[in-house]
């Protein structure tokens, strides 16, 4: 089963999503309506918070979880759509229809950074527990 953590355009030229997939336990980005393989992360534990990151610098992707970077690959699409941008669900998700895949999880701290690719090392230091709620 797959459930949506973002999508903006996903169906159209330049846009993104960002999926969870149950099957092989891993969060998946895919880009301009394309399967990017080569971006998805390793095996993930229900019921445990992870910090996951992909971060784009000069054409090359990095992917993190907890602050370790698993891979990189390249892609230089320019993720520009102007369809509205979802969290937790993807309405426009290809094969249009009713199919939304809603996100039957919690998500804090969501951040999307133009011009500047947070993390980029080898590796980072990030939080290592959920943010308390206020």
């Amino acid at each position: 089963q797959y459930q949506t953590i973002y999508s903006q355009g996903y169906t159209g030229t330049n846009g993104v999503l960002v999926q969870t997939d149950s099957h092989n336990n891993e969060i998946r980005l895919f880009l301009n309506n394309t399967p990017s393989g080569g971006f998805k992360t390793s095996n993930l534990s229900d019921n445990q918070w992870y910090h996951v990151a992909f971060t784009r610098e000069n054409g090359t992707i990095y992917k993190y979880v907890d602050g370790t970077r698993e891979g990189s690959g390249s892609n230089t699409v320019d993720c520009n759509s102007t369809s509205d941008a979802e969290i937790g669900r993807a309405t426009s998700y290809s094969g249009g229809g009713s199919t939304t895949h809603d996100l039957g999880g919690y998500i804090d701290e969501f951040r999307i950074m133009k011009g500047a690719a947070r993390y980029t090392a080898a590796s980072v230091t990030v939080p290592t527990k959920a943010f308390p709620n206020r």
